[in-house]
């Protein structure tokens, strides 16, 4: 079975070869490249072209006007010359046998979805909040045990930073949700299951992570995230209290908000992102950090930071 990898990308020059040289290196590499730059202002596209003069590889680019990473995605799908449909981000680095993995799963499971594993990992760990989001997303990634697992209402994930699909299932349901420029997979993840189709999930397969976002660009990311889901709950009310009563921050206690007024503000991220705490017990510090980060991006979504 071949293989169309889709790479999106905005203003990712400083991140596009590091994914191009791990795809290189791939056990199977059977698989055309297209990658998808969404409006970059910076020299994405010179590199690639430059990479491709070297590159033995099937590269195909497509550039569009900036509509965001939906818009990029679904555009990009229809070039695929492939019956499989591999997604990473521009800023992860697969295993070597991730695309091997994608396509050894779909062989034996057509018409599905394989989700797969997404770790963090930064060159600079002197940062402790980049510690304390390697921890969190090793933490959270741990629910869902080892090898391949059927996804359900109740655990549902999908990021298309890592995941696969046919060409044929990917445009039955519609691709992702241009309307959405966050929380985009969660969506097509629940419109998939909506559709019974079933969706599984590889422990096994993994790309590293490397976005070492400061706790300010963080929380920005987190905001935006915020509002798409609230976008979600608007147009689609039934679906969104269906699969995400677990995201669904529970209601602050009066003294609960009065720690995130005291501790969530512009100072204190401040302090995170010049690892003024580290002095602290870990626990502590790491709580420290939840408390900023939800309070300015759930509670207090509108203060300056």
């Amino acid at each position: 079975m071949e293989a169309s990898v889709i790479i999106p990308t905005y203003n990712g020059a400083e991140k596009i070869l590091q994914i191009l040289e791990n795809l290189s290196l791939q056990t199977f590499n059977d698989f055309e490249i297209i990658i998808g730059i969404d409006g970059s202002t910076d020299d994405t596209e010179n590199i690639i072209e430059t990479q491709k003069n070297i590159d033995k590889r099937r590269i195909i680019v497509f550039k569009q006007k900036n509509k965001g990473r939906s818009v990029i995605r679904n555009n990009t799908a229809k070039l695929a010359k492939t019956d499989l449909l591999i997604f990473y981000d521009d800023d992860v680095q697969p295993a070597p046998n991730s695309v091997e993995k994608h396509i050894l799963f779909h062989q034996k499971n057509e018409s599905t979805i394989l989700a797969a594993k997404i770790a963090e990992k930064y060159d600079n760990l002197n940062v402790d909040f980049l510690k304390f989001r390697e921890y969190l997303t090793k933490k959270w990634i741990e629910n869902y045990g080892n090898g391949i697992t059927e996804l359900t209402r109740e655990n549902l994930f999908l990021s298309a930073a890592n995941f696969s699909i046919s060409k044929q299932l990917f445009f039955v349901l519609n691709g992702f949700d241009e309307y959405l420029r966050d929380a985009e997979d969660w969506d097509f993840a629940i419109n998939a299951v909506e559709n019974h189709i079933k969706i599984f999930f590889d422990a096994d397969n993994i790309v590293w992570h490397n976005d070492p976002l400061t706790c300010r660009e963080y929380i920005i990311r987190q905001r935006q995230y915020k509002e798409n889901h609230e976008l979600l709950a608007k147009t689609k009310p039934d679906l969104y209290r269906l699969y995400n009563e677990r995201l669904i921050a529970p209601k602050q206690s009066i003294l609960r908000k009065l720690v995130y007024l005291i501790l969530a503000n512009k100072w204190s991220v401040k302090q995170v992102d010049n690892n003024f705490y580290t002095f602290l017990p870990q626990s502590i510090r790491y709580k420290l950090y939840d408390i900023v980060i939800t309070g300015l991006s759930h509670i207090s979504p509108n203060k300056k930071i």
